[in-house]
């Protein structure tokens, strides 16, 4: 009998060890962050625990917020649009069902960040809300796009005329809070589904007919079959601009057009113009290569090399008793960014060179994106004797106020102002 009790005991004992690994188990498993399965709870060495109906009430009120959650991301809280993510069955469903053809029509308010900058956020986000509602009226599903844009699936497909009447009723200054603000809108339309029959096919189009607008400062533009042939080539270089940083960079070479001084007839200056030559897409010119760079974190990479190789070629430049300085384009990330200045300080200093022989130029609307922080930065480079150039001036529409502020030597004059003056530039 004794022998029958002890076995007991120790049945009961290993039972009741059993529970508690199980348990611990359990509750490590949901302290990690897992989400358990329910039935995980009814195992029978959990069941009987004295803690397993609180935290089946716990699991089940878990789930319940999961699900909530999930449901919250398919939906944009701004616009009540569906989200991109949330969309993709919707818009699989509507292509692979719809018999006649229709429009989906991407919208972007192009001058948001300005709108934000000016007016704050808020204002910025009334404006994206009221497009939307305007888009709500026509007969269709919307989307916010993953990017901020908002994509509508028109029921109808829509023609030119109806295109340009489309944009100037969501066009419409909108009335935020006291404020009329004006919004400059473009549209990229994609007929559906003669030119995208899937999900994906529909979203990187309609985003490649909306960039396609913006570059060539169109209201509108309407797909057509060479802008995939451009966007596979915009990923080649993509692909490319990363490997020549990986022990590529002898791809790249500067070249130099010289700024002659008409008083004297002497050339004083050079402005440093890179050309990148590649063995798979050949020779990319820099009005292909930057903006990419730019979207891709890697025009401060870009940057960083120019200055480099300038400093090289004005050591050449002294030994073959050339006196001239040299200017290198910059963005106005690169303005702000203290290391290219520390770099540029650096390289200078160790070579035995005066800042006076390396100067840089950034582009009137750059400086006016954030005006009072370019002037704060732009004080820097002069404070460490470096030239200061304005490109493209007039472009930017910036007052004379402005520019007396502005710590800068030199303005180069864009050519529509001169053609608008009856000047030529040559």
């Amino acid at each position: 009998m004794l022998m029958g009790l002890t076995l007991l005991v120790f049945f009961y004992l290993s039972v009741s060890k059993r529970r508690e690994s199980r348990l611990h188990q359990l509750l490590e498993q949901l302290a990690s962050g897992e989400i358990l399965n329910r039935a995980l709870l009814l195992d029978a060495n959990v069941q009987n625990h004295a803690l397993s109906k609180p935290l089946l009430r716990f699991l089940d009120n878990m789930l319940r917020r999961e699900a909530r959650l999930q449901e919250l991301t398919k939906q944009d809280f701004l616009t009540t649009f569906k989200t991109q993510n949330g969309s993709q069955s919707f818009v699989t469903q509507k292509l692979a069902m719809r018999h006649s053809p229709f429009d989906a029509v991407s919208v972007r308010i192009n001058n948001l960040r300005i709108i934000n900058d000016i007016y704050g956020f808020h204002h910025g986000d009334n404006c994206i809300k009221e497009v939307a509602n305007r888009l709500a009226a026509i007969p269709g599903s919307g989307i916010r796009m993953d990017s901020g844009d908002l994509l509508w699936l028109s029921e109808t497909t829509i023609n030119a005329s109806e295109s340009e009447a489309l944009v100037d009723s969501l066009s419409l200054p909108v009335m935020s809070a006291g404020s009329t603000i004006a919004i400059d809108l473009v549209l990229g339309i994609v007929n559906c589904p003669a030119q995208a029959d899937g999900c994906e096919a529909l979203f990187r189009r309609a985003w490649l007919t909306l960039e396609q607008a913006c570059q060539s400062r169109c209201r509108f533009n309407h797909y057509c079959a060479s802008l995939d042939k451009t966007y596979l080539r915009r990923l080649l270089i993509i692909a490319e601009l990363e490997s020549v940083f990986n022990g590529r960079d002898s791809e790249f070479s500067l070249f130099y057009q010289p700024k002659m001084n008409l008083a004297t007839g002497q050339v004083e200056a050079a402005e440093a113009l890179i050309r990148w030559h590649n063995p798979v897409l050949g020779n990319v010119f820099p009005d292909e290569f930057i903006p990419l760079a730019e979207q891709t974190g890697l025009l401060s990479k870009i940057s960083y090399w120019v200055v480099s190789q300038a400093v090289r070629d004005l050591l050449v430049f002294r030994e073959r008793d050339v006196p001239i300085s040299v200017s290198i384009n910059v963005s106005a990330d690169d303005i702000t960014d203290p290391r290219l200045l520390e770099h540029a300080v650096h390289l200078l200093q160790v070579n035995g060179l005066p800042a006076s022989q390396l100067s840089f130029e950034l582009t009137e609307s750059q400086l006016l994106e954030n005006p009072d922080q370019a002037i704060i930065h732009l004080t820097e480079f002069r404070k460490h004797g470096f030239r200061l150039a304005i490109d493209d001036f007039g472009t930017g529409y910036s007052s004379l106020a402005y520019l007396k502020r502005l710590p800068v030597d030199e303005l180069k004059i864009d050519k529509s102002i001169c053609n608008a003056t009856g000047y030529t530039t040559g």
